[in-house]
């Protein structure tokens, strides 16, 4: 009984976190109903009890309060507990920054298979701009695209663009640009978009570079309004007029088949 009423609660503080789901403050003094629980070696309460003190929701932000309890959660395998704790440290939210300790917990999370954890071990890695690090980074974006991460596919196609960790292949890089923005990457369809336009790693086609340059400015991308507006100079208006009209398809069938 405890159990299910601990999971009803413990759904009900998550939304009350993210202002998700919850219309107003709950009434009922979380912590009080948590650190019992937590005491006794629940790894769900703590994970709780530690977001309360992280997010300053439900409980005063503490810093210290707040990674002692999300670690008693990691420590039993509590994933959300580890990338969560993973993040404070990568980040230098409430604690000092420390990369040794974000890794280690990343790398808990990132081996039973969590495409953010992996994400996030492919950033740090690349962030420190060595060699041997974007091998790492690469290895880590890549088994996050391979279980179907936007981000990650998008990341695996920009290492192979530039030759980071990896021999440049811009072809493979064409391949993991469009999967990614097949599922709505912006990032990634402004990259296919200066790909066809330049001619690399597939013929230069200025019509698809168009295209995908104007999906990903729809999303707000500048680099590709600015790239788009410099390409239509060198376009006829009925390779524009095609272009927009190959556009409106693509988009109207959820970025995928786009030619």
């Amino acid at each position: 009984m405890i159990k299910r009423v601990l999971v009803f609660f413990g759904v009900c503080i998550s939304c009350y976190l993210s202002f998700s789901a919850c219309a107003q403050k709950p009434s009922v003094d979380f912590i009080q109903f948590f650190k019992p629980q937590a005491e006794l070696g629940d790894m769900s309460a703590q994970y709780q009890l530690g977001n309360m003190y992280r997010f300053g929701h439900g409980a005063p932000k503490d810093g210290l309060e707040a990674v002692k309890w999300l670690n008693k959660a990691a420590e039993q395998g509590h994933i959300d507990a580890q990338i969560s704790l993973a993040d404070m440290y990568d980040r230098g939210t409430l604690i000092p920054k420390n990369d040794i300790e974000a890794i280690r917990w990343y790398r808990l999370a990132a081996d039973k298979g969590d495409a953010g954890a992996q994400l996030s071990l492919g950033y740090i890695y690349s962030d420190k701009g060595q060699p041997e690090s974007y091998v790492e980074a690469m290895k880590w974006f890549r088994k996050a695209a391979e279980q179907s991460a936007a981000t990650g596919q998008y990341m695996v196609g920009l290492m192979l663009h530039h030759g980071k960790g990896v021999h440049v292949n811009n072809i493979e890089a064409v391949s993991w640009y469009l999967k990614a923005a097949e599922q709505g990457d912006a990032d990634a369809q402004g990259s296919l978009g200066f790909m066809y336009g330049t001619g690399k790693g597939v013929p230069e086609n200025y019509i698809k570079a168009y295209l995908w340059y104007s999906l990903s400015s729809a999303q707000g991308d500048e680099f590709s309004q600015l790239n788009k507006s410099k390409l239509a100079k060198l376009m006829t208006k009925e390779q524009i007029a095609r272009a927009q009209e190959l556009s409106a398809i693509c988009f109207a069938n959820n970025y995928k088949n786009c030619g």
